[in-house]
């Protein structure tokens, strides 16, 4: 079970069979689950079977209650579950960028962004994960497409975003209950503005989605490291594999 709720977006679950670490292939979806969703302690409804391992259900999460999603399915002799809490949005006072081109001896160039953003963190144990995303727009196919940039920071309280996750992911260890301003920086870009469009996301996360990125981040960046130990991914889902997580976001688009 796989599963990040969101304030801004409606239910999904995504349910697999469990596979082993040295597993190659996809796992196979399960399409004939029973899939609840619990508010507060309280069933809400059963979400339905979608397509391709999703279960859907037309309902937005509220900020600041707790969920539980329930799975079981016929010839599994064990149901799983999972809790998390909606996040409040961050909040946000300030955010600034500049677009600064970059040339090397007139071999060729390009534009990189720079960017900060000013958290009011309340008190509390708090984690978050900027995002820059550049959505391209085929004018010919009518479709657009997302692609996150890489951003990095030379704040020693934040760390760079690795090779698995592009976003800045961090917690308010070090500024707890204060507001706390990161610098950051993006790839070089070479979208062109107008045809591009260029949007700034700032998260909150739960502590559950938190942990299950980091230690996802740190999975990949290990995993053909013959002199690193073994990372092991972070689940909160009762007996098996998988996550279920909450986030809320603030967000800007700049160009």
């Amino acid at each position: 079970m796989t599963s990040t709720l969101n304030a801004d977006s409606t239910i999904s679950v995504f349910v697999t069979r469990s596979v082993g670490a040295l597993a190659t292939g996809l796992p196979d979806s399960i399409t004939t689950a029973i899939v609840d969703l619990y508010e507060d302690g309280n069933l809400l409804f059963n979400i339905p079977y979608a397509s391709f391992g999703n279960y859907t259900y037309n309902y937005h999460p509220v900020i600041g209650r707790s969920y539980k999603v329930t799975v079981s399915a016929p010839g599994f002799d064990e149901s799983i579950e999972a809790t998390t809490s909606i996040p409040a949005p961050p909040q946000v006072d300030t955010f600034s960028y500049a677009l600064v081109p970059i040339t090397n001896n007139q071999q060729w160039s390009s534009t990189a962004l720079e960017g900060s953003v000013t958290i009011n963190d309340p008190s509390g144990e708090n984690y978050y994960m900027i995002q820059a995303v550049d959505n391209y727009t085929d004018t010919f196919a009518n479709e657009e497409y997302p692609s996150v940039l890489y951003l990095t920071t030379d704040d020693p309280l934040i760390g760079n975003s690795q090779q698995y996750s592009a976003s800045l992911l961090f917690t308010d260890f070090s500024f707890n209950g204060i507001a706390y301003t990161i610098r950051f920086n993006s790839e070089s870009y070479w979208g062109a503005i107008g045809t591009n469009h260029l949007t700034y996301k700032v998260y909150s996360l739960s502590k559950e989605s938190y942990l299950y990125l980091i230690s996802l981040q740190n999975y990949y960046n290990n995993k053909d490291n013959p002199f690193s130990e073994p990372v092991q991914v972070y689940s909160n889902v009762s007996s098996q594999m998988g996550i279920l997580g909450a986030v809320s976001k603030w967000e800007v688009q700049i160009f």
